[in-house]
């Protein structure tokens, strides 16, 4: 049986040690990540995240620069808060994201967005 060739990758505070063929899937794998995120780009997705909200108030707006009015968001509550919320109503404008909660939500939850031409 013939031994596992091993490469050492020095991160910021831990070394890593990966076989060659563990290396390897982590490249096609990264490729693989790239290509699915030029495909969706090129079918009209443009831009996806999550973010924190800042409450003060029922209607949230994000800053997100290359979004233009009339693109299509969907926005989703990923993390509850302390104080449930639901979404009613989100839009894009120009470099922006308008959100409007049915209540004024705390600042522990995340929201996902995802907008599309």
């Amino acid at each position: 049986m013939k031994p596992k060739k091993i490469r050492d990758y020095k991160a910021k505070k831990d070394s890593h040690r990966y076989s060659l063929g563990e290396e390897i899937l982590r490249r096609e794998l990264g490729t693989k990540i790239d290509d699915v995120s030029a495909q969706l780009s090129r079918k009209g997705f443009k831009f996806a995240g999550m973010i924190s909200t800042s409450g003060g108030a029922a209607i949230e707006i994000f800053e997100m620069m290359g979004v233009k009015k009339g693109m299509h968001c969907l926005v989703g509550i990923q993390t509850k808060g302390a104080s449930p919320v639901t979404i009613v109503e989100q839009k894009c404008d120009f470099n922006k994201i308008t959100v409007e909660f049915s209540a004024d939500p705390s600042t522990d939850h995340v929201i996902t967005y995802m907008v599309c031409q």
